[in-house]
């Protein structure tokens, strides 16, 4: 064969062969035919064409098929074979023709036989040849078409596979972590722990080998690692699943070792198992604690792992914080997180922050300052949001900026970590500590309004919100003591720090001192001596800068919605600087009036919609109402601000609480309402008579008469207003029952108490207003009431729905808007206010030109003549007239009052005896006797009364005659109560109110 090769004509030749061997096998000696094998296999270790390989390979499978392959020649056959299959235009034959030798009676030999070249190291390093015996090895045993008649468990093949890795060739490595990938999906969940420790150990080998520095080209070593990693990531699964055999601790050291380069989920599954073995209970807990730290949180930059091994960390905390947390706190958690705050990952640094407010809570007071320290570095930084890349809006027409606000959650996190410690560290001692948070967040709170440049930002404002509500829900006792209110209970039942007490006042210190028993320790004293006092000027302080620099929306809504709440407080509220309730009024009322101020145009995070300045409004007036109880301590300009305000909430959302506040108002701060009034009752005359409005504004006209000195200026048209805004309210189809009674009293008692000399302007008016209000009510209602059969009555023959509804709508249109209301009032309840109506005209007609007793008492001679005599009682009209006889003079002649005074004169008693008294005759003369008229709704009939001097006529308003004409020529004598002048009244006359017969 040589020569052959040497002349060219080894093709034809390899042909010439393999004809030969296919019909004259058995004529070949087994010494010629392991000739031709050897020469054959020889051929194919020389570069040579595709054409000569092929016709190699057909002499060599020719051989194996038509003949035996001689033992002698099994270690070339082997050899060409695992050579050719490193070429990709031969990979298949050549496995095809492996495949056929190792199912023959060799089989076992050729496993034998590769695993030796795998071990052997005489020989020169041939790379193709170690790796074509890797790769038909392991194809044979568990490869996807392995040979069934071997036997050969992988455990026995594997230490060649981890021997021929001390080459360190790359090429080889790759086909070990091949073929070992294969056996693991597989046969993974089948192998023994012998197995394990082989694979384990070539493992180990193949990392080492990825650690020379001699590399492949970049794109092989990639995939080598990228393979490797995946047999990592197939064993974790089996792991996980519970189909892992092995060493737990060595394979977790082989990822150790990787761990770099492993996947997060990787990696956390690594510090999950190291993290077993960091518990008290185990050497050195402290110190393998330290070095997790170190190596996955210090030196390591993914986040993933970073927040995992801080996670390891709060979870040793938690479980032996209180057997060992100053060793914890000393030895492993002040060292990592000393410069915390310089961190550029800000998901580590809120997870840093969470672990160090958890450890705050209960660590002992000189772990306390460490910690609070650090999280003072936390929140000490700005809070300014970056603006990503503007994009138009949905519409197509505006360009929107988003603010990336992910950096800033760490502040956040430990700002509101920080007032909920606020809030638990009140009730506990130290005291200091709960102090060294009070002035953290003041501090914060005034970086904001004073730099608000480096504060914009959505986290920055809900910081602002949640320091300002924690302060808002502050309460004190009459001792003084801080408490918070539970907002999850119902009844907010407060708890109150017998540790913090705020400042109280000279006046509150002289009250608690009688409090004491002469012989104990005053409780007040002793919290005093023993409790930490805490300022709240700052906090009152923090409210107004609120007010004046705050411009979001959500942060403003939550102070003027719990202010309210707070001013109910007094002891509160009053332990600071009085000036500041007086600076508040002033900044609610200029948010009010001014509008240069720009408010709600300026405020951001509105509620989505039209928010009006009258919405913005509806904040406000509940926290001036709330300010009225204050008046002591504002000054009259304040006071007088405060009152034109609330008259401005007349007309707003807010008017029943304002119009509730001005009634306080009337009584608490009379100077200056006494001024203000008269533009108080012009401006509720302009509201229309609603359910809503009606009590208290009637309540308040009702209290504002009960003091002269509110409307002792008070002329014409003041009065006039009053009356203006009382009649609508006499509507019985609008106005409850209640409603139209308090009215009428309200009309009768001004027209009572105005000047005398306006009531007959007046008497029209209110005539007039109660025929609109009431009697034009009645009339309407009952003409509806007696058409109501006939308009809804249908027809029997010409019944049409679609005109009958038709005729409906025009019947209840404008043109009768009274049928639409309420159902007609009842002939009991109509009588009821008919007659409320008759009482109001009665008491116009008695008190339009004078003021007198209704019931008067008799004088001296009156009551003599009247003494013992006979009374009787007529109904005329709507008048009662009693008429009493004369009781004569008393004398036993005169004992039963038949004989007058002027009979007695001319009667002798000494010529006349005794005589029987004889019955009085109808006919008998009469002296003038005195009667009265009173109205039936004031008199009750079964009684008694006593007669008035002169008659009146009976008058009602239905009189064909006017009023003033009625009153003219009537002699009546003028009384003056004293609920009108501070003088005593004359004799003769009745000393109580007037108003009280209207009550």
């Amino acid at each position: 064969m040589p020569q052959v090769r040497s002349s060219g004509k080894i093709k034809q030749y390899l042909e010439l062969i393999v004809n030969v061997i296919k019909f004259n096998a058995a004529y070949l000696d087994e010494p010629v035919l392991s000739g031709i094998v050897k020469q054959t296999c020889m051929v194919t270790n020389k570069g040579n064409s595709e054409e000569i390989n092929k016709g190699c390979l057909d002499v060599l499978n020719t051989v194996l098929c038509y003949s035996y392959l001689p033992t002698e020649c099994l270690d070339y056959f082997i050899a060409a074979l695992c050579r050719m299959v490193n070429m990709a235009h031969f990979c298949q034959s050549s496995w095809d023709l492996m495949r056929k030798l190792l199912g023959t009676h060799l089989g076992h030999s050729t496993i034998y036989t590769m695993c030796c070249m795998l071990q052997n190291r005489r020989q020169p390093i041939d790379h193709e040849l170690l790796r074509g015996a890797v790769f038909f090895i392991g194809m044979a045993l568990w490869g996807c078409k392995k040979v069934p008649s071997l036997k050969h468990t992988a455990s026995s093949v594997l230490p060649s596979f981890l021997q021929v890795l001390s080459t360190n060739s790359y090429l080889v490595g790759h086909e070990v972590i091949l073929s070992v990938q294969r056996l693991l999906k597989k046969y993974g969940k089948e192998l023994q722990y012998v197995t394990w420790n082989c694979i384990l150990d070539i493992m180990e080998s193949l990392l080492k080998l990825f650690e020379t520095p001699v590399q492949p080209t970049q794109s092989g070593f990639t995939q080598m690692v990228a393979n490797l990693h995946e047999i990592l990531t197939t064993i974790e699964e089996l792991y996980a699943h519970g189909h892992y055999s092995g060493c737990v601790s060595r394979f977790f050291k082989i990822i150790e070792l990787c761990s770099t380069k492993r996947p997060e989920s990787s990696v956390s599954m690594l510090i999950d198992y190291d993290s077993q073995q960091i518990h008290p209970g185990k050497e050195n807990w402290l110190s393998n604690m330290y070095q997790l730290l170190d190596k996955y949180f210090r030196h390591e930059h993914r986040t993933v792992i970073r927040v995992k091994a801080l996670t390891i960390l709060s979870f040793t905390l938690s479980v032996n914080k209180h057997m060992h947390e100053d060793d914890l706190i000393n030895n492993v958690v002040l060292p990592h997180l000393s410069h915390i705050d310089t961190d550029k990952d800000p998901v580590v640094r809120k997870v840093a922050a969470d672990i160090l407010i958890c450890l705050a809570q209960s660590c002992s007071p000189a772990c306390f300052a460490d910690i609070i320290g650090l999280l003072d570095k936390l929140i000490t930084r700005p809070m300014v949001a970056y603006l990503t890349s503007p994009h138009p809006g949905m519409d197509g027409s505006d360009m929107l900026q988003k603010l990336e606000e992910s950096h800033l959650v760490d502040i956040k996190t430990s700002l509101l970590g920080l007032v909920d410690l606020f809030k638990a560290k009140l009730y506990t001692r130290p005291s200091n500590q709960c102090l060294k948070l009070y002035e953290l967040l003041i501090t914060h709170m005034k970086n904001q309004y004073s730099s608000p440049k480096e504060y914009v930002s959505y986290a920055a404002a809900t910081v602002r919100k949640a320091i300002l509500e924690s302060f808002l829900l502050l309460r004190c006792d009459s001792l003084h003591r801080l408490g918070f209110i539970d907002k999850n209970q119902e009844d907010n039942q407060f708890i109150f720090s017998p540790y913090i007490v705020c400042q109280t006042s000279e006046e509150d210190e002289e009250d608690l001192q009688p409090c004491s028993p002469p012989d104990q320790t005053s409780s007040a004293a002793f919290l005093w001596s023993q409790a930490a006092l805490l300022s709240y000027d700052e906090i009152f302080n923090m409210f107004i800068d609120c007010l004046e620099h705050d411009k979001d929306w959500q942060v403003m809504e939550c102070v003027l919605v719990n202010l309210p709440l707070l001013l109910q407080n007094k002891s509160l509220v009053l332990s600071t600087n009085r000036n500041m309730v007086d600076v508040l009024c002033q900044k609610l009322c200029s948010m009010v009036n001014d509008r240069q101020l720009g408010f709600p145009e300026k405020l951001q995070s509105v509620p989505p919609g039209k928010f009006t300045r009258s919405d913005f409004h509806t904040f406000i007036f509940p926290v001036l109402v709330s300010l009225v109880s204050y008046h002591s301590y504002l000054d009259k300009n304040k006071q007088r601000q405060l009152i034109k305000c609330l008259e401005f909430g007349l007309v707003s959302k807010c008017s029943k609480i304002c119009t509730n506040s001005l009634r306080i108002c009337t009584l608490e701060m009379q100077d200056v309402m006494m001024r203000l009034l008269p533009s108080v009752l012009l401006q509720l005359s302009k509201i229309s008579a609603t359910v809503h409005m009606a009590i208290p504004v009637l309540a308040f006209l009702s209290s504002i008469v009960r003091l002269p000195k509110m409307y002792a200026n008070f002329v014409e048209d003041e009065y006039m207003s009053v009356f203006a805004i009382a009649l609508p309210y006499t509507n019985p189809f609008k106005f409850s029952h209640y409603t139209v009674s308090l009215a009428h009293h309200i009309i009768a008692i001004w027209f009572i108490r105005c000047r005398m000399p306006f009531r007959k302007g007046f008497v029209k008016f209110i005539q007039k207003g109660l025929k609109a209000n009431v009697l034009k009510h009645f009339e309407d209602n009952s003409l509806s009431h007696l058409n109501q059969d006939s308009s809804e009555r249908g027809r029997s023959a010409t019944y049409n729905e679609p005109a009958f509804k038709a005729r409906r709508r025009i019947s209840s249109g404008p043109g009768s808007p009274l049928r639409s209301q309420s159902p007609p009032v009842d002939d009991k309840m109509s009588v009821f206010h008919k007659e409320l109506t008759e009482t109001c005209t009665d008491i116009m007609s008695r008190y339009t030109f004078a003021n007198y007793s209704a019931v008067p008492q008799r004088s001296q001679v009156a009551e003599f003549l009247l003494n013992g005599g006979q009374s009787q009682t007529w109904i005329v009209g709507n008048k009662l007239i009693t008429i009493t006889t004369s009781g004569g003079a008393g004398t036993k002649y005169n004992s039963s009052g038949v004989l007058c005074d002027k009979c007695m004169a001319h009667y002798q008693p000494q010529s006349q005896p005794a005589e029987p008294k004889t019955p009085v005759t109808p006919g008998r003369r009469r002296h003038r006797s005195a009667f009265v008229g009173r109205s039936t709704s004031l008199i009750d009939n079964s009684k008694g009364s006593i007669d008035d001097i002169g008659v009146q006529s009976r008058l009602s308003f239905n009189d064909d005659m006017s009023l003033e004409d009625a009153l003219e020529g009537q002699d009546i004598e003028v009384q003056t109560g004293t609920s009108l002048t501070e003088h005593t009244p004359k004799s003769g006359f009745e000393s109580e109110n007037l108003e009280s017969i209207l009550c």
